[in-house]
């Protein structure tokens, strides 16, 4: 099987800062043939300095699992770390059934799925720092799209390690993350399918950033208040190209694309928001 190269582009395709860790191009074996992504937690200590302190044990695996230990890490800062291009041991033993959710496949080998370690402690109630999050569903949305799968090829560790193939609960990652709503953002961020209840004041997908960005840019005088899920979409392109603006406010290089497909017009602003073009 040929070895996935692309995994830094379809990170990049996102907008997402990409570090290519020496080595990734041969690393792992050369057995995929991936069909979907499983997204996981490191589980390590909020002591240990830095973005990404798993990266070594990821790399070169544990006493007890050879690595690599995934193809991809994410960092606390959001920055996605490009680790294999071959098999990494992270699935253990599990299946994943993508039919409830609209999918056609039946996952159940490793070979079939590509990791995501994302630094976290592990803990329940430790909070998911916003820009981590955000990187995280554009990742997985950049991935799914590279393959041309459906969101129903995502699914958590825990969702995978389940029986028949599995012991019940053996895995709790990622911890605390509605895998129902993540897959909800992923989507949106793939093709731009509604995601939930429209009826939202600022929904919690929306990184809070992005409003302050666009209030220090000019485009809003505040946090609006809409109801309209369309309206939040056309917020979430503008302040991509906004953020993407040097200081000055002159454009720099094109960036990467946006999401694909929004669909309808998002319709008049609200009053509490000025727009100006």
């Amino acid at each position: 099987m040929p070895r996935l190269l692309w995994l830094a582009d379809a990170a990049r395709s996102m907008g997402l800062t990409v570090v290519e860790v020496d080595g990734w191009k041969t690393r792992g074996r050369d057995e995929m043939n991936p069909r979907g992504v499983i997204a996981h937690h490191t589980a390590t200590s909020a002591s240990r300095p830095g973005d990404y302190p798993t990266l070594n044990t990821i790399i070169n695996g544990r006493s007890d699992l050879p690595g690599p230990l995934s193809q991809y890490g994410l960092g606390r800062s959001g920055t996605v770390y490009v680790i294999a291009s071959g098999k990494a041991n992270h699935a253990g033993d599990g299946q994943w059934d993508t039919r409830p959710l609209g999918g056609s496949d039946f996952l159940d080998h490793s070979t079939e799925v590509i990791g995501i370690e994302a630094e976290h402690t592990g803990k329940s109630g430790t909070p998911w720092p916003t820009v981590q999050l955000d990187a995280y569903h554009r990742l997985c949305a950049g991935v799914l799209a590279h393959l041309g799968k459906p969101v129903a090829n995502l699914c958590a560790h825990r969702e995978w390690a389940q029986p028949p193939e599995s012991t019940p609960n053996r895995k709790p990652d990622p911890i605390d993350l509605d895998m129902n709503e993540f897959r909800k953002v992923v989507a949106w961020h793939m093709n731009g399918d509604d995601m939930a209840d429209p009826k939202v004041v600022k929904p919690a997908w929306f990184p809070a950033g992005d409003i302050q960005a666009l209030v220090d840019f000019g485009v809003l005088t505040s946090a609006p208040v809409m109801e309209a899920v369309d309206y939040w979409r056309q917020l979430a392109l503008m302040a991509r190209l906004v953020k993407r603006l040097p200081s000055g406010g002159t454009a720099g290089p094109a960036g990467p694309p946006g999401p694909k497909g929004a669909k309808g017009d998002p319709g008049p602003a609200p009053k509490s928001a000025t727009f100006t073009y």
